[in-house]
């Protein structure tokens, strides 16, 4: 995600095996804009593998 569509994830892996199969992201403070830019870079992503 990071070097494809410059969005940073978190692998859930690291929340423990039940979040194996799940990403964690963050907000913060961004402006709207980019939050909808990094949604629709991971819809597509699941899209894609779909």
């Amino acid at each position: 995600m990071l070097s494809r569509h410059k969005v940073a994830v978190v692998p859930g892996i690291g929340y423990g095996g039940t979040c194996d199969r799940f990403i964690r992201i963050a907000v913060g403070a961004e402006p709207e804009e980019r939050l909808l830019r990094g949604i629709d870079a991971i819809a597509s992503m699941i899209a894609a593998t779909r």
